[in-house]
């Protein structure tokens, strides 16, 4: 499956040896909202963390359009893009009465499995002025599937048996259990 985010900036990256993650923001679309499945954010709210994420092969990063820019458009091995978060960004208006507008930014992370996936992303922000669109290939994910040969039964005992070990590590104030 594929979907097209816009109005994408790299806001930030950083690498392992053989991998890495990167921040983006990128305008919250119809599409976007229909494939991720969220609903509007309330009125009330200035930001939420929707839930969702796209295990996602590979992403595209193309340069805004009419900057003489083609072909220079960036690929990425990926695995994995989480960590949405909807901001609400209130514009003022540049006439007299300076009325407010809203429009509202989407955050998320991408990790990336390629192993030049730095070196890719620093040149793309060098060359385009960081501003264009993000093409993701990703696989629709089984939702409530229990793994060959597990039943009910076996999954609620595994449901009981994480339960069991949070509370140890609540109780030794620890992160880990062994």
């Amino acid at each position: 499956m594929q979907l097209t985010f816009g109005k994408v900036v790299l806001l930030k990256f950083d690498r392992a040896v053989k991998s890495g993650k990167a921040r983006f923001s990128a305008a919250l679309t119809a599409p976007v909202k229909k494939a991720m499945g969220w609903e509007e954010i309330a009125d009330w709210e200035t930001s939420c963390t929707p839930k969702g994420r796209l295990v996602a092969t590979r992403i595209e990063l193309e340069p805004k359009p009419g900057m003489g820019l083609s072909g220079k458009a960036v690929e990425l091995e990926t695995s994995l893009i989480d960590s949405f978060e909807l901001i609400k960004i209130e514009a003022k208006g540049k006439g007299s009465k300076k009325t407010k507008s809203v429009k509202i930014e989407l955050r998320f992370n991408v990790t990336y499995s390629d192993v030049g996936g730095a070196g890719k992303l620093e040149k793309y922000l060098l060359t385009t002025g960081n501003e264009g669109a993000m093409n993701v290939v990703y696989e629709k994910e089984a939702e409530n599937q229990n793994l060959e040969g597990m039943d009910e039964e076996t999954d609620t005992r595994q449901g009981e048996l994480e339960h069991m070990v949070e509370d140890v590590k609540k109780k030794r104030g620890s992160k880990e259990v062994n």
